[in-house]
């Protein structure tokens, strides 16, 4: 209660206090949460950069609180579902670790759908009609990393034939039957450990971005560096729980829709790329040789996946879209 004895200036400054108080409350705060440490190069290309441009917009009043490093789930394959059930508003998603969830989203995948991270990223954003069958959450974002490096210790790869028996780690299982036609036995394994294991000998080689030499220092463990495999990148998603969407106001929805999409996704490629020339260049001066695999071995190992790409152009997902269909529509055709 106010004390009836206050002075004019002491109740303005005790209502200006409460309106102040009341202010701040009107803006809302969402929750997106990434199983990144902040010093991935995805956290300032996408996850933050949305953060920032959605306050740019919303004038500061809606406004995004993200949660790195795993904080609200270390665990990449959980995070989808989590997103689902309301756990947190917006997610990190990478759907190669639900692959039969994301059929669709993963074709970017298939050998021969493009050519680079910017390729790549079009390539989703054209096949977004078929994607948004899959997903029960709203893609904000996708894009995709660069075509992976193979990264060797005891032995470089430097024709096709080298590859033969190489115990390889891939990102996910859609990627096995490319690198079994090529030759290699490919392994999935959890990205915080392909430096130890490629250290120890579990594994001959890692299939991964130029990027992630940095990231996972494996300039430190590795030897070689082979580029120019007939394998691609692997998609990433920005999403929002769909509740959570709805249940904001026709304003903070136009805001939301302003930041996202393809023309944000590509700009987060453009900042991303940036750390794959510089990776080749960490692992040359770290005394890796880098390896360009030449036109007549690359033609030699795709014509190897050529049949596996057949099997999957035959396929039909669960929502009814073909692989044939997906693949055509990512390039285009």
């Amino acid at each position: 209660m106010l004390n009836r004895f206050m002075s004019l200036p002491a109740l303005v400054g005790v209502f200006a206090a409460a309106w102040l108080s009341v202010t701040p409350a009107q803006a809302k705060e969402l929750t997106m949460a990434s199983p990144l440490p902040p010093s991935h190069r995805f956290t300032p290309a996408y996850l933050q950069a949305y953060a920032d441009r959605l306050k740019e917009v919303s004038g500061g009043q809606l406004t995004v609180k993200l949660y790195t490093g795993g904080s609200l789930n270390p665990a990449v394959p959980k995070q989808y579902s989590m997103l689902l059930d309301g756990v947190f508003d917006m997610a990190f998603v990478a759907p190669i670790y639900t692959a039969a969830v994301f059929p669709t989203t993963n074709t970017v995948s298939v050998p021969g759908v493009c050519a680079d991270a910017e390729a790549c990223t079009k390539a989703l954003w054209r096949a977004y009609p078929l994607i948004e069958k899959e997903t029960n959450a709203k893609i904000l974002a996708m894009w995709t990393n660069e075509n992976p490096a193979l990264i060797t210790k005891g032995k470089a790869v430097r024709k096709a034939t080298d590859m033969k028996g190489l115990k390889v780690r891939i990102s996910g299982p859609g990627e096995a039957p490319y690198w079994s036609a090529m030759g290699a036995a490919p392994v999935s394994q959890d990205v915080t450990e392909i430096n130890q294991n490629l250290a120890n000998g579990v594994i001959d080689g890692i299939a991964i971005d130029p990027a992630s030499i940095i990231s996972f220092k494996l300039n430190e463990v590795g030897k070689f560096v082979t580029l120019g495999v007939p394998a691609q990148g692997i998609a990433f998603s920005l999403m929002m729980n769909k509740q959570t969407y709805a249940s904001l106001s026709t304003q903070e929805r136009k805001w939301i829709d302003a930041v996202a999409g393809e023309a944000f996704s590509l700009a987060g490629v453009k900042h991303a790329g940036d750390e794959d020339r510089r990776a080749i260049e960490v692992a040359k001066k770290s005394g890796m040789e880098v390896i360009q695999l030449s036109a007549d071995e690359v033609r030699g190992l795709t014509s190897t996946v050529e049949p596996e790409v057949a099997k999957f152009r035959a396929q039909k997902f669960r929502t009814g879209v073909t692989g044939a269909q997906a693949f055509d529509m990512m390039k285009g055709q």
